[in-house]
């Protein structure tokens, strides 16, 4: 399996990447929103680990272009932020689901 991790925090980005690549994952980088969006627009993953609160875009913004733009693959929002409405509004736009973490 291929997932895209989009993340700014390159130390957590890194660790991810780790984790799922000891468990068998091919494990693609982007630490800019656009980086990721670029990727998941020319690349098939089996999946998306998404933070919504990136430097250059909101991912919330990238998950409505990747459903906008027909790309389906499952989309987890990885976020910190603790707003419901937030979370709430990545589910109306079409992740899969989310991780929130401390």
């Amino acid at each position: 399996m291929r997932v895209l991790i989009i993340e700014d925090d390159k130390q957590l980005a890194k660790e991810m990447k780790t984790g799922l690549e000891r468990q068998g994952f091919t494990v693609d980088i982007a630490n800019t929103g656009l980086e990721g969006e670029e990727k998941a627009s020319i690349t098939d993953y089996d999946d998306v680990l998404l933070d919504i609160n990136l430097p250059d875009r909101d991912g919330l913004d990238i998950l409505a272009f990747l459903r906008n733009s027909g790309r389906n693959m499952p989309v987890l929002i990885v976020s910190a932020r603790e707003a419901v409405k937030e979370r709430a509004a990545g589910l109306d736009l079409g992740a899969d689901g989310i991780i929130h973490f401390n």
